[in-house]
């Protein structure tokens, strides 16, 4: 007859394999990531800002917005919120970045993760819409996202969800235009790494969850 504690065994080894299933089936059906905050901010101080290649400068950024909720489908180009604010400033040399604030909303799309699920490590999302113009000593190019080439960004993440940083996606250029060096080929790059990341209106860290 069987001990107690070689019962106990029995029952462990029967419900193991259940339970690595269940874990395993969450992951992998699991496809939405939810946000602690809806609002958000986020600040670069700086972004290098480069015009065709050839000219660059560092200007603080910072765009705010929200999403329309704080639970989202992962799915390829989908809507998840809105830039409503975005704010260009102390670029430290003669070229310069302005926002044409008209432009305003940008609509900001979701991507991809990169990651093994569950512990992602950061969601891809995409900009679109977003219009500058690049003022230097040779002129000026106006650069404007669009869908088929949105800047991509990289919301990053550590091992207990808080979002630590959003960087730019640096292999991705935005369409320009203006003529002379202004080519819709070579186009504006922005390469930075985001020192603030918080809820919009407060101090609050950002959590990203997949549920």
């Amino acid at each position: 007859m069987p001990t107690l504690r070689h019962a106990r065994r029995l029952l462990l080894a029967a419900l193991l394999p259940a339970l690595v299933l269940s874990i395993v089936a969450s992951s992998a059906t699991a496809t939405r990531l939810s946000f602690s905050e809806r609002g958000f901010r986020v600040a670069w101080n700086p972004v290098r800002v480069t015009f065709a290649g050839f000219t660059a400068t560092n200007c603080n950024v910072t765009l705010e917005g929200s999403l329309h909720t704080a639970s989202i489908a992962k799915v390829a180009r989908a809507l998840l919120g809105y830039v409503t604010r975005a704010s260009v400033s102390s670029c430290n040399s003669e070229a310069s970045v302005t926002v044409l604030s008209e432009s305003l909303p940008w609509h900001v799309q979701y991507a991809s993760f990169a990651g093994t699920l569950p512990n992602i490590s950061s969601v891809r999302l995409r900009l679109v819409g977003a219009s500058l113009r690049g003022s230097f000593s040779g002129g000026s190019c106006l650069a404007r996202t669009e869908e088929n080439r949105p800047a991509i960004f990289n919301v990053n993440r550590n091992e207990a969800g808080v979002i630590t940083s959003v960087s730019w996606e640096e292999r991705t250029t935005i369409p320009v235009t203006g003529g002379g060096f202004c080519s819709p080929v070579s186009g504006l790059g922005l390469q930075a790494t985001s020192t603030s990341v918080t809820g919009l209106g407060n101090t609050r860290a950002i959590t990203l969850t997949l549920i």
